[in-house]
């Protein structure tokens, strides 16, 4: 899926430089944000040709980075999931281990009240 993904992205990543290069060599920018209506609405500017860019943008929108979008947003929800669940996850990870702990030192109590029992018993029979 990923090797997918990265052939879409790359060749939209194409198609976006070519027309944009094609923009920037017609209007005379030296890069896209200089890019107005005015530079646009320019008599150099045929109607055809800014129909073949906005047709060729729609296209790319509609073909590659509107669904790329939308598979990121599937993703973008499901690693939220994932991190809600790692974070429960996490908690009970915590509790479990701080119960473990308290057993584990009820245990060494009883373990220490029995052993002072049978030290003071062991102390009694020799005395």
């Amino acid at each position: 899926m990923s090797n997918l993904l990265d052939r879409t992205l790359m060749s939209t990543r194409k198609a976006r430089n070519v027309i944009m290069m094609d923009i920037i060599s017609k209007t005379g920018v030296s890069d896209m944000s200089e890019i107005t209506n005015a530079i646009l609405h320019s008599r150099s500017i045929t109607k055809e040709t800014l129909c073949h860019w906005l047709s060729s943008l729609c296209c790319l929108l509609n073909e590659n980075a509107i669904p790329l979008m939308e598979d990121a947003a599937k993703h973008l929800s499901r690693i939220d999931e994932l991190e809600e669940q790692s974070r429960k996850d996490q908690k009970t990870i915590i509790q479990l281990q701080t119960e473990v702990i308290s057993k584990r030192d009820e245990e060494i109590k009883l373990m220490k009240e029995s052993l002072q029992l049978t030290v003071k018993s062991e102390m009694k029979s020799y005395a």
